[in-house]
């Protein structure tokens, strides 16, 4: 059964709760995932040469959003200083990562993050432990029906 939950920017405490922290809470099943990156908005230095902008534009336009591996992810997560917006997919069969944002072709997704206007994100998990452990990590967050998600 698939769960969303919605977490603030910003935990009790003030501090800002990156795609960093999010992506912690899925060690050690995140590594036997294949990762896609959809509708990239974001702030930072990629370093090596690499392009926000050309990023952001693959993210957008290329078939599948851009593919990366967990580490890819975890280093990106760590590279930028910002998401504006964005969708992090995860599925544990390649084949299943979606041609594009759709909530049908989500639903094949083992995990669906999403950075909203740099407010929230919206975790979506099959897996009721993964849910479980996203509750005790930020437990500020609020579970949102299907009905609220945006």
């Amino acid at each position: 059964m698939r769960q969303t939950i919605r977490i603030e920017d910003k935990d009790a405490k003030g501090v800002l709760i990156g795609l960093p922290r999010i992506l912690d809470v899925f060690e050690p099943e995140g590594g036997t995932m294949t990762w896609a990156m959809f509708d990239l908005w974001i702030i930072g230095n990629l370093g090596g040469g690499k392009s926000v902008l050309d990023l952001e534009q693959e993210s957008r336009t290329v078939p599948k959003g851009k593919c990366v591996a967990w580490r890819e992810l975890r280093a990106f997560s760590e590279a930028v200083t910002q998401i504006i917006e964005g969708t992090f997919v995860g599925c544990t069969k390649s084949n299943t990562i979606p041609d594009r944002l759709t909530s049908e072709a989500l639903q094949a997704c083992d995990v669906v993050i999403s950075a909203v206007d740099s407010s929230f994100w919206e975790v979506t998990v099959h897996e009721g432990h993964l849910m479980k452990r996203l509750q005790n990590t930020f437990p500020m967050a609020q579970k949102i029906s299907p009905s609220t998600i945006r």
